[in-house]
């Protein structure tokens, strides 16, 4: 008989274009993307993360755009975990990207963790994780990673210390 596995949900959330859709695709092999014209519309979603076998991930991505602030607060409840995602080459969307995280903190018991992802490290003029902490202004405890998504740097790590953090928060 199959041991039955816990189930945590995670959210992968950020401003546009920053790679939300391409870390969960990079998480999860069966990853579905509910898009338009190449953008997210509604959500990604993906359930295997085959690096952790004693839990059953479900990772959701949401869009990025402002006028979809709503499915982002929605999709937060119930999240045991946040990777907020943020493009590290686009400095002004740091601003946006704390106002993602705001908003769907909001909906969640203080107790979630977060880590930020910061994305695109392989571009010029990407700031470096350090810089992306301080320009978001989260707190000490807050880890910030460098990732490529598009390549699944990082992403690893990311995910591992998300899913620590989530079960002390426990």
């Amino acid at each position: 008989m199959e041991e039955e596995k816990k189930i945590m949900k995670i959210l992968v959330t950020g401003p546009y274009s920053s790679g939300k859709s391409t870390v969960v695709s990079k998480l999860c092999k069966d990853s579905v993307s509910i898009d338009a014209l190449g953008t997210t519309v509604a959500f990604d979603f993906g359930s295997r993360y085959e690096e952790v076998n004693f839990l059953d991930l479900k990772i959701f991505g949401t869009p990025g755009q402002v006028r979809f602030k709503f499915l982002q607060e929605i999709l937060a409840k119930g999240s045991a975990g946040i990777l907020l995602v943020v493009d590290s080459t686009t400095p002004e969307t740091l601003e946006l990207a704390k106002s993602v995280l705001t908003g769907v903190r909001k909906e969640l018991p203080q107790r979630v963790p977060v880590v930020v992802l910061a994305n695109k490290q392989d571009l010029v003029g990407a700031l470096s994780p350090e810089e992306v902490k301080e320009r978001l202004g989260v707190s000490q405890d807050v880890p910030v990673i460098g990732t490529v998504a598009t390549e699944g740097a990082g992403l690893k790590e990311a995910i591992t210390k998300l899913i620590k953090l989530m079960f002390e928060a426990e």
